[in-house]
């Protein structure tokens, strides 16, 4: 399992970009999320006590860094991550 808050995040923003990638951009749409995908979601999932789904936390808490730590938070120092 990854060792730190951080990556945990960031494997829950990139494991559910992936499943709802999957599950919606198949036609028929799929029903499942194939194990390579799901397991992993599911483990993180646990691990940080949030569901296997894309959630607010995903797209926006999780999703940005600061462009230069040593200014503090600021709109000019936050950049956003990218899931791909």
């Amino acid at each position: 399992m990854l060792p730190t808050l951080p990556l945990l995040r960031r494997a829950h923003v990139l494991l559910s970009f992936l499943g709802h990638f999957y599950i919606h951009s198949s036609f028929p749409s799929a029903s499942t999320v194939p194990a390579p995908i799901a397991v992993p979601w599911v483990a993180v999932s646990d691990k940080l006590g949030v569901p296997p789904i894309l959630s607010y936390a995903d797209t926006v808490l999780w999703n940005w860094r600061l462009v230069d730590p040593t200014r503090g938070i600021r709109a000019e120092c936050v950049s956003a991550l990218r899931a791909f």
